[in-house]
This record gives structure tokens, C-alpha cells and sequence, in this order.
């Protein structure tokens, strides 16, 4: 036999005898990522209400590219941990854009710091003028990596929005702290 032809027949066996591809895995949807948390009513509550969210904010910013499962993903990272609580409450609570938008920057998608940077950039400016003047650019790097970064012991604080509150407020309270603190552990 041909070495050639023995080749493609040996290489048509090994193809022949070699397990079937798997499918690729269909994404789980909106509902089915909260179902595996929450009682089958409420998922379907917060599936409702993540896509009317995820609509209303890529109105506001078309350009920030965070799909409905990922928002549906940070939903569910935030949802209040004690049995008590009420989705209907909580609902009525969120501040859902801004959460919107806090998820995009931990995301790091394009644009969303950006974006957050145009609505916020007062109040953390706000924070770092209580800082003398030779230390605001390190401050502003150092303020930066703590709420859209973290490190190894921590992750980014932004983490911590739970969109109970606007996010301006929340990232009031949060770089005035974090730049006291930065403050009070330089000795200055």
C-alpha cells in the first residue's frame, strides 16, 4: 500500500474511533441563574426586573457593552444574605442604574469607568481635596485601584455597592474613608 494512503487511512481511524465533540454549553438564561439561589417566584421577579434594567441603562449608556447575564450575575453577588428580607423591599430600593454601572466597571468593560468617571468625578475630587496638594496624585492612583481593582488581599471595594443607596453617595462615603485612612496611616 501506498505510505501516503496508509496515512490517510490511519489518521481516518483515529478521527473514526475518537469521541464525538460535545456541543458547546448553552449559557444558562436570566431566570435559570436565579433560580439556582432563590425560590422560583422570586427568580422570576428578579429575571423581570434585571431585563427592564439592563434596558433602561443601555438607553442611558449604549455604548458600555455589559450583557443581561453578566448584570444578572452581580445581582445575585448583592442580593441581601438573610432569610428575612423581601425581594419586593429590596426591589423597591435599588438604585438599578448605578448598580448597573458599578457592575460594568468590575467588569471592566469599556467605557463604564469612563461613564462613571463623567456622573462621580466631583465626589472623588471632593474626597482628594482634603489631601494636601503633594500627595493627591498618588492618593487619586491609590483611591483608583482600591474601588475598581484591589489587590491580592482584597478585592475591588466597589464590590461592596449593594445599590441600596445612589452610588455617588456611596462613593462619598467611600473615598473620604479611604483617603483619611491613607491620611491618618501616612502621618500626615
Amino acid at each position: 500500500m501506498n505510505p501516503h494512503a496508509n496515512r490517510i487511512l490511519t489518521r481516518l481511524f483515529e478521527l473514526a474511533s475518537a469521541p464525538a465533540p460535545r456541543p458547546p454549553a448553552r449559557s444558562p438564561s436570566t431566570f435559570e441563574l436565579f433560580a439556582r439561589e432563590v425560590s422560583q417566584a422570586d427568580a422570576l421577579r428578579l429575571a423581570r426586573l434585571t431585563v427592564k434594567q439592563h434596558r433602561a441603562a443601555k438607553a442611558r449608556w449604549p455604548d458600555i457593552d455589559l450583557t443581561e447575564a453578566d448584570l444578572a450575575r452581580h445581582i445575585i453577588r448583592v442580593l441581601p444574605g438573610s432569610s428575612s428580607w423581601r425581594i419586593d423591599h429590596w426591589v423597591a430600593a435599588l438604585h438599578r442604574d448605578d448598580l448597573f454601572l458599578a457592575a460594568a466597571c468590575l467588569r471592566g468593560i469599556p467605557g463604564a469607568q469612563r461613564a462613571l468617571q463623567d456622573e462621580h468625578g466631583q465626589i472623588l475630587a471632593s474626597a482628594l481635596g482634603r489631601a494636601p496638594a503633594r500627595q493627591r496624585g498618588r492618593l487619586t492612583r491609590a483611591l483608583r485601584e482600591h474601588l475598581f481593582v484591589g489587590d491580592d488581599a482584597r478585592p475591588a471595594h466597589l464590590f461592596k455597592y449593594r445599590g441600596m443607596t445612589s452610588l455617588g453617595a456611596w462613593l462619598h462615603v467611600a473615598s473620604i474613608r479611604y483617603v483619611l485612612g491613607s491620611l491618618r496611616s501616612s502621618g500626615a
